[in-house]
């Protein structure tokens, strides 16, 4: 048996587990407040919150190096406790040009809760491959709410750095950290800054610092980013890696209802961006929808494109284009 049969294998008997489960706990309209079910050490517990989440997520990019993800979760909250409990599991694929095209599957366990003001949230998994080493995921998440203007917060994750086949090829995997602060400054004004620290299994190191300020008015909205990313060195390992790379523009958005179930947004953004001693501009826009389906069921779908001239030595003038559509059902 082949490297790709047995992970493919697992995937099959794990998501026909899960499809029974939760065949089991739709059966029956009582079955969330009365079925007890039975988990691990003879332990019994009753499920009485259902949250589905189907999301498809798909980048294009110029230079041919693509990716596609179908992951689908299912959360659930046990018994009497606070905490939301979830799994994960999905399929995707890497593309580029002169390499074989790399499959990937996804499982995740985790578990969330709140402990007013902060909540938090920890998951665990691994990235199965068909013709690469399982890789382990581990990933948290803290915010806190210190005023009601002013929120903190903190991610750590790592994990493979799946930003191409050549990443995934040379086996780098990447410790990230990345704490963040959100504050609104008055009701129309509000403030989102991010700093990420990223430690990468070749030995390299970088740091990005990314801030914008939004007004609104009305509807629309005007926001303006900075963004400031250094590595330590360039390993030549498949990755962008710039040792001073430095953009900044300003967006122009509209956001409202369409319909009564459907609220939209339309944004143009224009910019600059400086790398080893070059300055080119950048465009871009996006649009989106949310849809209200029903009062347990949502959709959601956004398209991204953004465009910037070529840097010599960079491979490929970076025409991104991505599409993310998720649906969220409560039960």
């Amino acid at each position: 048996m082949n490297s790709w049969n047995r992970p493919h294998k697992l995937f099959k008997i794990t998501t026909i587990v899960l499809s029974k489960l939760t065949i089991s706990l739709l059966l029956s309209n009582s079955v969330f407040a009365t079925t007890p079910i039975p988990i691990a050490h003879g332990l019994t517990k009753k499920i009485n919150t259902i949250q589905s989440q189907t999301e498809f997520t798909s980048r294009t990019r110029s230079s041919g190096q693509d990716s596609f993800a179908v992951n689908q979760t299912v959360k659930f909250r046990a018994g009497d406790s606070d905490m939301l409990q979830s799994v994960q599991l999905g399929y995707g694929k890497f593309t580029q040009p002169g390499r074989n095209v790399v499959n990937h599957i996804p499982i995740r366990v985790g578990i969330e809760g709140t402990s007013h003001p902060t909540k938090w949230q920890v998951s665990a998994g691994v990235d199965i491959f068909d013709r690469l080493s399982t890789q382990p995921f581990v990933e948290g998440k803290v915010t806190t709410q210190l005023s009601p203007n002013l929120q903190v917060g903190i991610t750590a994750n790592y994990q493979a750095y799946k930003e191409n086949v050549v990443t995934l090829e040379n086996g780098i995997n990447r410790f990230q950290v990345q704490p963040h602060i959100y504050w609104k400054i008055t009701p129309s004004t509000s403030l989102y800054a991010q700093y990420g620290a990223g430690f990468y299994s070749d030995g390299n190191q970088d740091g990005q610092l990314w801030a914008g300020l939004k007004q609104e008015f009305g509807n629309f909205y005007v926001e303006g980013s900075v963004l400031s990313w250094r590595y330590a060195k360039d390993p030549n390992n498949g990755y962008f890696a710039p040792s001073d790379y430095f953009s900044y523009g300003g967006e122009l958005g509209w956001q409202g209802k369409i319909a009564d179930p459907a609220t939209c947004q339309l944004a143009v953004a224009i910019g600059r961006q400086s790398y080893d001693g070059q300055s080119r501009p950048e465009t871009g826009y996006k649009a989106g929808c949310n849809v209200k389906l029903s009062p347990t069921t949502s959709l959601d779908a956004q398209y991204r494109y953004s465009s910037s001239a070529q840097f010599s030595g960079q491979g490929s003038n970076s025409n991104d284009h991505r599409v993310q559509v998720n649906l969220k059902t409560s039960l």
